[in-house]
């Protein structure tokens, strides 16, 4: 493994940095290697919070490296603010890469900020559901680009976006790095094009840093598989052509969103384009491809048939309250959109399990671990969103109708968390060896350019 003293220098990690913290660390690093880096503003966020992009090196090519495109990912914000200080004091390996660094720390500051009160712990799944901020499609960064594909027609850029996309067209990037993680599971990743070699040095990265492979459902059921727990990075075409095939709706009422960097990138080069998706917390069983004595189909439409249980209980409760809220916020939207696209996307999950032949086999443990309990384990975060947008009102819980809502949903949270954390034997990894495994990886393929 080339990059192994870097790997092996890693520092220990308690806790993610806030926007604040990286604001100050980043004028820090400029401070004591104003010859090394540059940090320009390129653009502000919707809430006015200034994007600083550090740019490092004067390689033959350019690496654009961003983190929390979706704000409840810091891990990567972690490893590239180590990155940028790796980059600064290691010459060599500089040279090495032969390349020029873009790095955004935090390209979504607004909604980082919105999941600050997980950041310091302590690092439980009760904790991190009642903090959790995910924002609906069109407010998410990564999914904002504009695109124009049958009857899909999206042109509203985020400010954020809109950065993005400058650098994108001016920079022309050779490696484009999109810093993403999951919540729970294990490791899998997304790339442009296949490289067996690389997926090698991607397994013995996880087993350096103890981390499982997600070895189960993948994330998306139409993803093409290039090797275990290496999938093609999915476009929003291939997303919209898998939605009419799978329901009786217009594809664009689902979606709401637009393109991924990547499509937007491909419109002007061919980068190779990576996202190495991490867990929070581990369950051994992730990795366990030992054949159990469930059907796959029946544990799909199983759990498909319990999400739908738990949503329509939620959205009943959301129902009764939503007219007596006044604050518009990126939690409600958020919530709200959910609530309006969840029952067409469960229609084509359940139509695609119905019809796919690769159903019909037993699930390995794995598979069947990510239907019981890494599946509900997300549906918690929902409805910590949605006691979220209940609290932001400030209203007096004696409110018989506001109230009783409030209860009814937190009494929902309560049971389904304890449903949760009874199937799981879960224990919290160390940022040390997520970080190490993003920056690995990253680092690898940069070497294969």
């Amino acid at each position: 493994m080339r990059f192994a003293p870097q790997l092996d220098a890693l520092p220990e990690w308690s806790c993610f940095y806030t926007v604040d913290e990286l604001d100050q660390r980043t004028h820090d690093l400029a401070e004591r290697y104003p010859d090394k880096v540059s940090v320009t503003v390129e653009g502000h966020s919707r809430e006015r919070h200034p994007i600083r992009v550090l740019r490092i090196g004067n390689g033959k090519r350019n690496a654009l490296f961003y983190a929390c495109p979706h704000p409840n990912e810091p891990i990567g914000s972690v490893m590239a603010d180590h990155l940028a200080e790796l980059l600064c004091t290691d010459d060599e390996l500089l040279a090495q890469l032969d390349t020029t660094f873009h790095i955004i720390k935090c390209i979504d500051p607004d909604g980082t900020k919105l999941n600050e009160g997980w950041f310091k712990g302590p690092f439980t799944v009760e904790n991190y559901a009642r903090n959790f901020f995910r924002p609906a499609g069109f407010e998410q960064v990564e999914w904002t680009f504009p695109v124009d594909y049958k009857t899909l027609h999206f042109d509203r850029p985020l400010p954020e976006t809109q950065v993005l996309m400058k650098l994108i067209e001016e920079l022309r990037p050779d490696f484009l790095y999109s810093l993403h993680n999951a919540g729970f599971g294990g490791v899998y990743a997304y790339i442009t094009r296949e490289a067996p070699d690389w997926c090698e040095e991607l397994y013995a990265l996880a087993k350096r840093f103890e981390l499982p492979l997600s070895l189960g459902e993948p994330e998306m059921p139409y993803a093409v598989r290039f090797a275990d727990a290496v999938y093609r990075l999915p476009s929003i075409e291939e997303s919209y052509d898998y939605l009419a095939e799978n329901t009786d709706k217009d594809p664009a009422e689902i979606i709401r969103s637009g393109a991924s960097s990547f499509g937007y990138a491909s419109r002007f080069c061919n980068p190779f384009t990576l996202v190495c998706e991490l867990p929070y917390f581990y369950d051994p069983r992730i990795d366990d491809l030992s054949e159990s004595d469930v059907i796959r189909r029946d544990a799909v439409l199983n759990r498909l048939k319990q999400s739908e249980t738990l949503f329509k209980a939620v959205q009943a409760e959301y129902d009764k309250v939503s007219g007596l809220l006044s604050k518009t916020t990126s939690l409600r939207t958020a919530v709200e959109n959910f609530m309006q696209t969840m029952p067409a996307g469960i229609q084509a999950e359940r139509t695609f399990a119905s019809k796919n032949p690769e159903m019909e086999r037993k699930a390995t443990v794995a598979e069947l671990f990510d239907s019981q309990a890494v599946h509900p384990f997300y549906h918690l975060l929902l409805v910590g969103m949605v006691l979220r947008v209940f609290d932001a009102e400030n209203r007096d819980r004696s409110d018989t109708v506001f109230g009783d809502a409030w209860t009814a949903v937190d009494k929902i949270f309560k049971e389904h968390h304890e449903m949760v954390v009874a199937n799981l034997d879960y224990k919290v990894i160390p940022i040390r060896n997520l970080v190490g495994m993003q920056l690995g990886a990253g680092l690898e393929a940069l070497a294969r350019l």
